[in-house]
């Protein structure tokens, strides 16, 4: 059986204006940097990747989300996302890179710990007509 290629790492972070200790600290920076132009306004930011080969597990910030997609040859899928960047408040940068590699490496589920779940919007119901 061939040997898998080693699952590589990398931070995007040195395009943000502070240093980053948490997952937080990456989304806010990229929304930073998303805002400061008109240019960016409607960009995504990557600014973290785990690779393996042709799989990568990459974290993308946009103006409102946050998500991790997991992306082969055949194609790209959700694997975990939010809107909140303190959801990922308790996630250390070193966290953060286990977590990707854990999941590429064993499947492992992406599992975000300060995660603010909100209930979902309930669609008024219309009074019928008499």
């Amino acid at each position: 059986m061939p040997r898998k290629p080693p699952i590589e790492f990398k931070l995007f972070d040195e395009m943000l204006e502070r240093p980053c200790q948490t997952a937080e600290d990456l989304v806010i920076g990229a929304r930073e940097l998303i805002f400061s132009s008109e240019a960016t306004a409607d960009c995504n930011v990557m600014v973290a990747r785990a690779s393996q080969g042709s799989r990568v597990l990459i974290l993308t910030v946009d103006r409102d989300n946050y998500e991790f997609s997991y992306r082969t040859m055949d194609g790209r899928w959700h694997a975990e996302g939010g809107w909140l960047a303190c959801d990922l408040r308790e996630i250390t940068i070193d966290r953060l890179k286990q977590t990707m590699i854990d999941y590429l490496a064993k499947g492992t589920p992406i599992i975000i710990p300060g995660r603010v779940h909100r209930p979902p919007v309930q669609p008024k119901r219309l009074r019928k007509a008499r």
